[in-house]
């Protein structure tokens, strides 16, 4: 029987790859953890419905939403009923003892955002390999329960009531969610990395996707940061001048720090540089295109590869 009042809110998003989010959902079914609760926004109406796991608690709604997936996200949360929103991707399945890891460091401090720890869920492939490295070194699996100025996208636990207090602006911020985390940071709340929430992420099998859904996901967020900060012309241009150059340099460098305590990880991160070093390059070309000149037809292209393309 569904908890009275939950615990826990997982808000998933689907799209046209069942198979893919019905593993998922199983996935947040198969969770040891009274009180959860799953918000299921389903963007593929015309599609078979995916199958509820007995005795998951789930708040449905299919349909073809105006703003795609984040608007999806922000719906998610004002239809969540818990204290928390957790989002998963449709390709990132929760590990056994997920939620109670998310409830339990939200109870450990003020916490306005929860960032999991990665394994990958297809590494056969040195492509997988490489794409988990250049999108989620800094949060692979094991990593520590810590305060982090630095989340990952997309899969992250919130506040709900952090959330709703941004109104109208919600669904602009969690278009990414770097955006959101840049505004928390601004309005001094605090961010935490639960290492022991571990999720499993399916990543792309093929460079060429990696490189155009970064690229949107890129323009998309530049977009969003200069328009949720109201920047002017001036900065948007040297943005867009400086970012090619030094956005990429500040990853690695971030890549590097990370590995350096984590001795193991130097040669597979070496031999994945050249899946890197592209993704990086051609992230911050979409960058400094989304500053200058706004999102394009990226909104629509990231969704897309995001919920409907197959990644193997």
């Amino acid at each position: 029987m569904p908890v009275e009042t939950p615990r826990i809110s997982v808000i998933l998003v689907a799209g046209r790859q069942r198979k893919r989010a019905q593993h998922v959902l199983d996935g947040i079914g198969a969770q040891d953890a009274p009180g959860l609760e799953t918000v299921l926004i389903d963007l593929a109406p015309d599609l078979p419905p995916l199958v509820h796991p007995p005795g998951l608690d789930v708040r449905l709604t299919r349909g073809n939403l105006p703003g795609g997936f984040h608007a999806a996200r922000a719906l998610g949360v004002r239809l969540a009923r818990s204290p928390i929103a957790a989002f998963l991707e449709e390709h990132c399945r929760p590990e056994a003892g997920w939620a109670q890891a998310v409830i339990r460091a939200f109870e450990t401090g003020p916490w306005a955002a929860v960032g999991y720890s990665f394994v990958n869920a297809n590494p056969g492939t040195w492509v997988s390999r490489a794409c988990m490295l250049a999108d989620y070194a800094l949060w692979e699996a094991p990593h520590p329960d810590t305060e982090a100025r630095l989340l990952p996208g997309n899969n992250v636990a919130y506040r709900r009531d952090t959330l709703l207090a941004y109104g109208d602006r919600l669904g602009a911020l969690l278009s990414p969610d770097f955006v959101l985390h840049e505004r928390l940071r601004l309005d001094g709340q605090r961010l935490f990395m639960a290492g022991s929430a571990v999720a499993s992420h399916e990543n792309p099998e093929a460079l060429g996707f990696l490189l155009t859904a970064n690229h949107a996901y890129c323009r998309v967020l530049a977009h969003g940061r200069a328009e949720t900060g109201s920047w002017s012309r001036t900065r948007r241009t040297f943005y867009s001048l400086a970012v090619p150059l030094g956005a990429p340099a500040i990853k690695l460098v971030r890549v590097a720090r990370h590995i350096a305590r984590r001795p193991g990880c130097w040669l597979p991160c070496l031999s994945a540089l050249p899946v890197i070093l592209p993704a990086f390059l051609w992230s911050s070309v979409g960058e400094a295109l989304g500053c200058s000149f706004g999102p394009g037809s990226a909104v629509g292209d990231f969704e897309e590869y995001e919920l409907n393309r197959a990644r193997t």
